[in-house]
């Protein structure tokens, strides 16, 4: 179990990590994307201003934490609306990366059920 977690760990860092990269590539550097992207979602998401700089950072601030193995507990907790979405959006739009999208509910599951006993103060009164 304990490979399968620093894999699910390492897999979502490095996929959004890369994902971060490729935003500043594109946006802030003006260069093509370097990985496939949805342009429709990206449109988008993108004409709403603030909200893919939002969710880029909370991207960013997740796969670190999971990168360099603090507080993944955390990390976890704020990428999985973010994998949800994801999700949602490939079964929606883009049907063709749904077995990734599905790599990725997958792996932020283990790393969910890992941390499971610290959420549960969350949910006590």
């Amino acid at each position: 179990m304990r490979i399968v977690y620093h894999a699910s760990r390492l897999l979502l860092g490095i996929i959004f990590i890369t994902g971060a990269v490729n935003a500043v590539w594109i946006h802030v550097l003006g260069h093509a994307s370097f990985m496939p992207l949805n342009e429709k979602a990206t449109n988008l998401i993108l004409e709403t201003h603030y909200l893919y700089t939002l969710v880029k950072i909370f991207e960013t601030a997740g796969a670190m934490l999971l990168l360099l193995n603090k507080y993944v507990g955390l990390g976890a907790l704020i990428l999985s609306p973010v994998v949800g979405n994801i999700l949602f959006m490939h079964i929606v739009w883009d049907p063709g990366f749904v077995p990734v999208a599905l790599l990725m509910v997958v792996a932020e599951a283990i790393l969910i059920w890992k941390f499971r006993s610290r959420y549960r103060v969350l949910f006590e009164r």
